[in-house]
């Protein structure tokens, strides 16, 4: 089995790909190591802001749907289930029958919402608004299901981890194959100024090469978790 790298390992290997940190080196420098470390913490966050990340992915929730309620209370709608941070991102929601048959919950944004001039009327749900901007964040179902029966199912991606914390020592959540995409994005970036200030068509190389790669892995990480479903990031 390929070796699970520490996020300073992978900074490591950064460091070595933009010449900071030679082979017959003891060591890598502890502070260009720090800044590395910022700035792959920085990279994963991005990640996952942007794209359905499998290896955060939490199983999913189902919850019986009460009639004639149009909204709940997401924590109190997650309960146990909440991740421990309560950061999370709800990426894809759908609607089960009584039967067990689901359909596709469609997430919206708030100016599609707002659109909606009876947001009360009753019917099977098509879409889920989900408010995080209040204090009391919640969670909203157009149409409102006028009888029992139904449940959502909710995908949650989790947090993702702090690659700085204990120096970089701590392990990731990260799959084995994603670990050239790390330290070949991260050479880029720090190969950009923060660590050392490599000529400009080196950086885009390096930046190309690394997204080659991503884009090779995002459809093949889908394949792996085997459900094949895509929803944009709606909360």
């Amino acid at each position: 089995m390929s070796r699970l790298l520490t996020p300073k390992e992978i900074a490591e290997r950064a460091l070595r790909k933009i010449g900071a940190y030679s082979i017959n080196d003891t060591g890598a420098d502890a502070e260009e190591t720090s800044e590395a470390l910022f700035w792959l913490d920085m990279i994963v966050a991005s990640f996952v802001a942007k794209t359905r990340a499998q290896w955060l992915v939490q199983r999913d929730i189902t919850r019986a749907l009460t009639a004639s309620t149009a909204s709940y209370l997401l924590e109190t709608l997650l309960a146990a289930d909440m991740p421990a941070d309560k950061v999370y991102y709800i990426i894809g929601a759908r609607l089960r029958y009584s039967n067990g048959d689901e359909e596709e919950l469609e997430i919206v944004r708030r100016a599609k919402y707002d659109e909606i001039a009876q947001k009360t009327s009753s019917g099977t749900p098509a879409m889920v608004y989900i408010d995080r901007i209040t204090a009391d964040q919640k969670l909203f179902l157009h149409p409102v299901p006028g009888v029992s029966g139904f449940s959502i199912v909710l995908t949650l991606v989790a947090n993702a981890p702090n690659m700085t914390a204990s120096a970089g020592g701590s392990p990731h959540s990260l799959r084995v194959g994603w670990q050239l995409w790390l330290a070949k994005a991260l050479a880029a970036e720090i190969g950009d100024g923060p660590v050392r200030r490599l000529r400009r068509a080196d950086v885009d190389a390096m930046r190309r090469d690394a997204a080659i790669e991503r884009a090779e892995l995002i459809p093949a990480d889908q394949e792996y978790a085997g459900d094949g479903r895509t929803a944009g990031w709606g909360a």
